[in-house]
């Protein structure tokens, strides 16, 4: 049985893939840039991130942070939801998923409208390049 340590395992696996991808081109290539946000490449660790749309003549690129949000801090706790945990989880084993789905939205679930929060970007930075 040959025996290898946890760092010698990981050092092993990370030059194996530095190896493999070193004679491959890793690149992303589009044919023109983003018009719309939904277009743009998201970039990003989970809690910050960018969109950025690429373009040679003016780029845009739009910041996220994961606690810009429009509103206020509210309670997102519903009154009562856990006398309805038992039934929701009955419908699912039953193989009801629409039942359980319209009472989990119903009885279960945050719905408080008034204070809606909508995630929102922190800036939209434009560079414009001379060409």
């Amino acid at each position: 049985m040959i025996r290898i340590s946890l760092p010698k395992l990981l050092l092993i696996s990370a030059l194996l893939c530095v190896n493999f991808t070193q004679g491959q081109q890793l690149k992303l290539w589009y044919n023109q840039p983003a018009k719309i946000w939904t277009e743009a490449l998201p970039i990003g660790n989970g809690r910050m991130a960018a969109m950025i749309y690429g373009g040679t003549d003016k780029e845009t690129i739009q910041f996220n942070e994961e606690t810009v949000w429009t509103g206020q801090p509210h309670d997102y706790a519903h009154k009562g939801a856990f006398q309805y945990l038992d039934s929701i989880r009955g419908l699912l084993f039953a193989g009801k998923q629409q039942d359980a789905h319209s009472m989990a939205n119903k009885q279960f679930m945050s719905q408080d409208t008034k204070r809606l929060l909508i995630f929102t970007a922190i800036c939209r930075l434009i560079k414009q390049f001379q060409l």
